[in-house]
């Protein structure tokens, strides 16, 4: 049985009534106490939420009150994040610092920065320096 199917026969008394009809007292008193179980654990969880919003919003008015003694609101809080972000480098290019011309007569250019090209890399496994390079 689907449980949508079983939510049509439990709220519908006729149906729910010939769905149990082949039920023993025991039986029916079985579910009727589950069934009363069921409903106080719900009620006591919504009890429970209803508590747990009403402790949160009483943090959250104490933490605006506290704000507007300091001269403060909730949106200065949100803009003093992105001010003390730091600044994204990303995207940012950056100027080659470093020309050799290989075998071929093609010119090479590095930033210096990772892993040295193989052009480059050749001519410092010859022996040169970086420096030799410079731009």
């Amino acid at each position: 049985m689907e449980v949508n199917e079983f939510v049509k026969i439990a709220m519908h008394r006729k149906r729910l009534k010939a769905a149990v009809k082949e039920l023993n007292m025991e039986q029916l008193n079985k579910l009727a106490n589950d069934i009363t179980e069921i409903v106080v654990e719900r009620e006591q969880e919504i009890s429970e939420m209803a508590a747990e919003q009403k402790a949160k919003l009483a943090k959250i008015e104490e933490m605006r009150s506290m704000l507007s003694e300091q001269g403060l609101t909730v949106e200065d809080l949100v803009d003093g994040e992105t001010l003390l972000a730091p600044k994204k480098t990303s995207g940012r290019t950056v100027k080659p610092k470093y020309r050799v011309i290989d075998e071929d007569g093609q010119e090479h250019l590095w930033t210096g920065r990772g892993r040295a090209p193989k052009a480059f890399q050749k001519k410092l496994d010859q022996g040169l320096s970086k420096d030799s390079f410079l731009i």
